[in-house]
């Protein structure tokens, strides 16, 4: 199971994805509001990179701030990780408490 895998994850990994993640955020701060995203994102970050699904899981805090991620941000989200990590994943999001830990 994907949670079971970011509580197995070493150092590296965990730096890895954050990188990532912050590449993520720095690509869609240069097309949209500040603001937006930072209200938006700030409980918000990849949990895990599965390669043969070619899939960046994102985890969000709660149901609430799912629904608006994927509202408002779904199609950016994606396009910045096609364009900053690899042109052939898409994103999924999983409701992940571990960011407010």
């Amino acid at each position: 199971m994907l949670l079971d895998m970011v509580k197995s994850y070493d150092e590296e990994k965990m730096q890895y994805i954050q990188n990532v993640w912050t590449q993520v955020v720095d690509f869609l701060a240069q097309r949209y509001d500040h603001k937006k995203i930072v209200s938006f994102l700030a409980k918000v970050g990849i949990i895990g990179i599965e390669e043969s699904k070619q899939t960046v899981y994102i985890g969000v805090p709660n149901e609430f701030i799912l629904t608006q991620v994927k509202k408002f941000f779904q199609k950016p989200l994606k396009e910045a990780v096609q364009e900053v990590y690899n042109p052939q994943f898409t994103v999924s999001f999983v409701v992940y408490d571990g960011f407010s830990k």
